[in-house]
């Protein structure tokens, strides 16, 4: 039972490192996303693939301590999801949010398409507020 907590201690060690390189990486790689105009401090392009994988990373060390815990549980699925139910949603978020930064470019052509829909409603406006004083 204690070599499971000291376990557990050196996977939430583990976790907050890799949070904080997660953290990090992003700020480095996907700034433009938090609205800024250039990163706050520059990394090499070699660390973009250490990115890509570090949640993937995150996810499985986040598995091992799930699994962890619910052997200190003694597979009792009601006391597991009573107690840790914060860790399991938690977990679950990392493979369902991170595939979202690669819509990115998605969004970019909405926002252009966007723009492009708002010049044509004005030049449409302008067509029919000078039409309209030149017909009277």
């Amino acid at each position: 039972m204690n070599n499971y907590k000291t376990v557990l201690i050196l996977i939430d060690i583990i976790v907050l490192i890799l949070a904080s390189l997660l953290a990090i990486l992003f700020l480095s790689f996907d700034y433009d996303l938090l609205g800024l105009k250039n990163s706050p401090y520059i990394l090499p392009k070699e660390f973009k693939e250490i990115y890509d994988y570090l949640p993937w990373a995150l996810f499985l060390v986040l598995i091992i301590d799930l699994t962890i815990k619910l052997k200190l549980t003694g597979f009792n699925h009601v006391e597991f999801l009573g107690k840790y139910w914060v860790d399991i949603l938690l977990t679950l978020l990392i493979p369902l949010l991170f595939p979202i930064k690669f819509a990115k470019p998605i969004v970019k052509v909405y926002k252009s398409s966007k723009i492009t829909k708002s010049g044509i409603k004005i030049y449409q406006k302008y067509l029919k507020v000078f039409r309209h004083r030149t017909r009277k």
